[in-house]
């Protein structure tokens, strides 16, 4: 925009496309984060009140759209994977984690994208450039941010179920919480 307004300031492109740096080690390492927690659910025993609630709230959830690169203009096809809605708190992460890879993914399609238009901001030459549709860099940050977008709700909406089954089954499986309270059963006032 500062380009159109004729005040160029390249500074503040290669700024944003730090931004798009750090997102993609963030993501990164979000994914092992997941991992960690995949694998410590896969040790542990889930309650079966537990998993019958939440195995009801997400029969009942309704379709829920997942990160995907097919049906995307300019997108790169991406194999197909099973889309079903996730039927278990194992299946949640597992369908988080995937759609966070190809999330992550895109990403560093995007960031190539922008690491090939920087000289043009350079030169001042980014509006043109973009204006034109040369390059597909502006198709490319579209799809990015309608994909995070698709991401953080499908994250959110899943992680919300969870919430609910915990809610709905309470204090099943929650004993250590009673068992932490001092002697007399309330936590002191802060």
């Amino acid at each position: 925009m500062a380009e159109l307004d004729g005040k160029p300031d390249p500074d503040h492109f290669k700024a944003a496309f730090k931004r798009f740096e750090e997102s993609l080690e963030a993501m990164d390492l979000l994914d092992k984060k997941m991992s960690e927690l995949i694998e410590i659910h896969k040790r542990g025993k889930s309650l079966k009140v537990y998993d019958l609630a939440l195995a009801k709230i997400l029969g009942q959830m309704g379709s829920v759209e997942r990160v995907s690169l097919t049906g995307l203009r300019y997108s790169n096809v991406s194999s197909e994977r099973d889309k079903r809605r996730p039927r278990n708190l194992l299946e949640i992460m597992e369908a988080q984690r995937a759609d966070l890879a190809i999330l992550r993914d895109q990403l560093k399609g995007t960031i190539e994208a922008f690491r090939a238009v920087l000289p043009l901001a350079e030169k001042h030459e980014f509006s043109a450039m973009m204006l034109s549709g040369r390059l597909g860099f502006a198709n490319k940050i579209l799809q990015q941010v309608n994909m995070i977008n698709v991401f953080s709700k499908f994250y959110t909406r899943t992680c919300l179920t969870t919430i609910d089954a915990t809610m709905q089954t309470y204090p099943a499986g929650l004993e250590w919480i009673k068992d932490s309270l001092p002697k007399g059963g309330t936590r002191p006032r802060q």
